[in-house]
């Protein structure tokens, strides 16, 4: 048995439940409509998020890419500037026989060649 107020007249001369039925279907298409657009603001939030991630991981790797040269340019440079006896005795041990002058460069006394104290200028021999 249907209440007497739902199934009075309303509007238009439809029973009110249709009328309640009408109002039920927008209120859900309202909700389904605002679900949908919270969940592209999510998605946004979510990508935007993960795309600053991966640049700031691919800013610190650059970073310690950085970083790696540089240390291995200074590490370079010692090997190449070291005027210790160390290398000089290596070469004269693996040098071939008759070939010991080709060491003289790497005696301790000897300037580095392109340093600032090294009095030959760029391009020309000694």
């Amino acid at each position: 048995m249907i209440p007497p107020f739902l199934a009075a007249r309303g509007l238009f001369g439809m029973a009110r439940w249709i009328w309640l039925l009408i109002a039920l279907a927008g209120v859900l298409a309202l909700a389904a409509a605002v679900t949908g657009s919270v969940r592209d603001i999510v998605q946004t939030i979510t990508s935007t998020a993960h795309e600053g991630g991966k640049a700031e991981a691919t800013a610190a790797g650059h970073q310690t890419t950085f970083e790696q040269i540089g240390e291995a340019h200074e590490a370079g440079n010692e090997v190449r500037n070291d005027r210790g006896s160390a290398r000089y005795d290596e070469c004269l041990q693996s040098a071939a026989p008759g070939y010991e002058g080709n060491c003289e460069r790497y005696r301790p006394d000897q300037p580095v060649p392109g340093d600032a104290d090294d009095p030959a200028p760029p391009g020309t021999r000694r």
